[in-house]
């Protein structure tokens, strides 16, 4: 949740530089948001999930494991600016000073973004999560209610990158002064040897997390170097559309994967059942996703203003990520669930060669289109020898290849009625509407659920309705 959050705060602030500053500023955020969150995630270093693992064991080691960590963050976090500074001197042929000096600004939250990770994990160690939220909480209405009242009253993104720095200290003292004051003695001395022996521990974390945040900004960081920030503010808008469709996935990771972990030591055919269900819902979503946004992406790009209605084939590309992308959400969790994670190691590293190989020559050659082209290729692939090994090792799921059978027809429905209203009537939003209730139909008549599912979805129903009334006539 809380990391959700964050994303869609995210979401909301490029959006506001969109609509107020308009394409190239939103190139210029967007630019600096991308270097300094990957300078951000290698001061992370995985000391975070070391602090969890050691302190959840021994609570008694957390003030040391804290305050080493500390000053290990404190100069991971000097060095990773040191080398941003070298970056924007002798790299970015295509950007000017402006966007060199905004990024060193926004570079100054490297410093209080990694220690509000470093005290996120010492609450989770404890299992008080609850003041996380109230820290990132007010973090994020800083960042998002003062940057949009920045951009609305002065129309400045240099004020804007302040702001954001100014939320992420506000943040980070939001968590350290509950954190030193009743939760850890903060030790003042050093202990080299041991310091030195945790990075040594957590360095296969930092490279695995290190591929993951790459991966993730591959395509901009290409871009940055072929075309101006206009070109990259308006590709940047489609892909947000995307990482905001995400959040479902993600959401449904965070739910199901305890569950597998706990099906998979008692009952192998419920997991089975449930690996079986994950892909199918993954799967019928994410194509009816790809289908509507390749139809009606015109008006979800002008949300971001008239500049960025050049994003539409962009996102036309980057639409059919979404299949891949949500399918291998199950696949991965079962291949983790199963202590395959090494498999999906060696996929990551696939992607990012990949997409860094692919993405050099494809944008070289076809710029924004061949960036989203890349991006579109080194999911897939992977995505494919993950389910294939999974099939093989750990279980298959039957009449796999009939879903497929069923879902492409599902969506040549949706298609058909689309061709017909973007032909003959204006109203594209009642021809995807149409085109939804079609894709629903067409699966029930094709009985793609069955009575098991529709029995739980009507359970699921019943229980949430129940909820819902509750909670108004409680209030």
């Amino acid at each position: 949740m809380v990391e959700m959050s964050h994303r869609v705060a995210n979401v909301i602030l490029f959006a506001a530089v969109s609509l107020f500053l308009g394409a190239h500023e939103a190139g210029v955020y967007t630019l600096a948001f991308s270097y300094v969150l990957i300078a951000t995630r290698m001061t992370f270093w995985g000391l975070d999930q070391l602090l969890i693992r050691e302190a959840s064991k021994d609570a008694a080691t957390l003030s040391k494991f804290f305050s080493n960590f500390t000053y290990l963050r404190v100069g991971l976090s000097l060095l990773a600016w040191t080398i941003l500074c070298g970056v924007t001197a002798y790299s970015l042929p295509q950007s000017d000073n402006t966007t060199r000096g905004l990024m060193l600004i926004y570079g100054l939250s490297i410093l209080p973004e990694s220690i509000i990770n470093l005290g996120q994990a010492v609450l989770i160690a404890q299992q008080k999560m609850y003041i996380t939220v109230i820290g990132r909480a007010i973090e994020t209405l800083v960042k998002v209610m003062g940057g949009v009242l920045v951009l609305w009253l002065w129309a400045d993104l240099l004020m804007l990158v302040w702001m954001i720095v100014l939320g992420s200290i506000v943040g980070m003292l939001a968590l350290l002064v509950p954190i030193l004051s009743r939760e850890v003695k903060f030790l003042w001395r050093i202990d080299v040897h041991f310091c030195r022996e945790q990075l040594r521990i957590a360095t296969p974390l930092m490279i695995g997390g290190m591929f993951y945040i790459f991966d993730s900004r591959f395509d901009i960081l290409i871009l940055s170097f072929f075309l101006n920030e206009s070109a990259i503010g308006i590709y940047n808008a489609a892909l947000t559309i995307i990482s905001t469709l995400m959040i479902v996935p993600q959401a449904y990771q965070v739910a199901v994967f305890p569950l597998m972990a706990h099906l998979y030591s008692t009952s192998s055919d419920a997991l089975d059942r449930l690996y079986g269900y994950s892909l199918k819902y993954m799967l019928l979503l994410s194509l009816f996703l790809a289908v509507s946004l390749t139809f009606a992406p015109a008006s979800l790009v002008r949300l971001f203003g008239p500049e960025f209605e050049s994003a539409a084939p962009i996102l036309h590309i980057l639409s059919w990520t979404l299949p891949p992308l949500f399918f291998n959400v199950p696949v991965v969790r079962l291949l983790i669930t199963d202590d395959k994670q090494s498999v999906t190691a060696r996929t990551m590293l696939l992607r990012m060669i990949l997409g860094g190989v692919l993405g050099v020559l494809l944008t070289w050659q076809f710029q924004s289109l061949g960036a989203a082209g890349s991006r579109l290729i080194s999911s897939s692939v992977p995505v494919a020898l993950n389910y294939i090994y999974a099939s093989r090792c750990i279980t298959q799921v039957k009449s796999i290849h009939i879903l497929w059978f069923k879902a492409f027809v599902a969506c040549a429905g949706m298609v058909g009625i689309l061709l017909l209203f973007n032909s003959f009537i204006s109203d594209g939003l009642l021809g995807l509407f149409l085109a939804g209730l079609a894709y629903v139909l067409i699966l029930w008549w094709t009985r793609t659920f069955s009575r098991e599912e529709l029995l739980l979805l009507q359970r699921l129903y019943h229980y949430t309705y129940k909820k819902i009334q509750d909670i108004f006539v409680s209030t």
